[in-house]
C-alpha cells in the first residue's frame, strides 16, 4: 500500500527527499494540467510547475495538514499562475506618449506607403 501524502510530508520533514520526490510524481501532472489552462504556453506552464513544488518543498513546515496536500499545492500553482498572468499583462500594456495639449506624441505616419520611404539597405 503506498503512503499517504501527510506520511510522505513527514518524511520529507525529518530530511527524506525522496518522499518529496514521490509527492511531486503524483501531482505533477495535474498542476501542469491547471497551469497550462490558465497559461496557455507549455514553456510558462512549466516554470509554474517547478516554482510550485521548490515554494512547496521550502514551506512545507508550514503545511498544517488542515486541507489535503494536494488543495495546498494546488493553491500555491494558481496563484503563481495568476501572478505570471498580471506580469505578463503589466508586459504587454505599453502606455502611449501624449505630449502637453494631449495629443499622442508620436511621430506622425506618412500619407503614402511604407515602403516609398528611402531606407538604407544594411548587410
Amino acid at each position: 500500500m503506498a503512503p499517504s501524502d501527510w506520511d510522505l510530508v513527514q518524511r520529507v520533514r525529518a530530511g527524506n527527499r525522496d518522499a518529496f520526490r514521490e509527492l511531486v510524481e503524483r501531482y505533477q501532472a495535474r498542476i501542469a494540467a491547471l497551469a497550462l489552462g490558465m497559461l496557455r504556453h507549455r514553456e510558462d506552464a512549466l516554470d509554474v510547475v517547478q516554482e510550485t513544488f521548490t515554494r512547496a518543498y521550502e514551506s512545507l513546515d508550514r503545511f498544517k495538514g488542515d486541507a489535503t496536500f494536494y488543495t495546498w499545492v494546488y493553491r500555491i500553482a494558481y496563484n503563481l499562475c495568476l501572478d505570471h498572468q498580471r506580469r505578463d499583462a503589466k508586459r504587454r500594456s505599453v502606455p502611449l506618449e501624449v505630449d502637453d495639449r494631449g495629443e499622442d506624441a508620436a511621430l506622425p505616419l506618412p500619407d503614402g506607403p511604407l515602403q516609398d520611404l528611402p531606407f538604407e539597405r544594411t548587410r
